[in-house]
């Protein structure tokens, strides 16, 4: 599954475009997306993680991927583990007394969420216009007695893109590793 397809981007460009540029714009808003939210959004394959728990049964919690479905949870003695309830980051155990769980699961969302596809287009759009932004990039200028400051992109400090709207969207679905448990 792409984050957005070629008519989608072409619609939001309001131009057609090459397989190539649609290839090489998914492929970049998809890396930027992933990268900076610390999680997958479209996965096929199924991922095995190894996680150690303690005696505590309650919330489990997966590296940093949304999870679709599980595979199969085997325990430290290589018992499957039948009762637990699925959740988006990982599950709830309701067996006592498990030390390390071994799980087997597919990870991502079973279809990209809106936010993350108009995201995603804004992305592309940014490699595929790049006159979009002024050159050089100007931080701050005063006209008429008034000053404007430009925003730019800044990972550091939650921007993304240096839009409001779109880095609101990025932040909205970021993980940080204080919050993966």
């Amino acid at each position: 599954m792409a984050y957005f397809s070629q008519g989608e981007l072409e619609t939001y460009l309001g131009s057609t475009i090459s397989a190539e540029d649609y290839a090489k714009a998914e492929s970049y808003a998809k890396e930027r997306i992933e990268d900076y939210c610390q999680q997958v959004f479209v996965s096929t394959e199924v991922e095995d993680e190894v996680i150690y728990v303690g005696e505590l049964a309650g919330p489990v919690v997966f590296a940093i991927k949304p999870v679709q479905s599980i595979t199969s949870i085997v325990d430290q003695d290589g018992l499957a583990i039948t009762a637990y309830v699925l959740r988006e980051y990982g599950v709830n155990l309701t067996e006592e007394g498990v030390e390390q769980l071994t799980v087997s699961y597919t990870a991502g969302y079973t279809a990209i969420p809106e936010p993350i596809k108009r995201l995603a287009l804004y992305l592309a759009k940014t490699i595929l216009v790049p006159l979009d932004k002024p050159t050089p990039a100007v931080a701050s200028i005063s006209v008429g007695g008034t000053s404007y400051s430009f925003i730019q992109a800044d990972v550091l400090r939650n921007k993304l893109t240096g839009d409001d709207t779109m880095d609101a969207i990025a932040n909205q679905y970021r993980r940080h590793w204080w919050s993966v448990g």
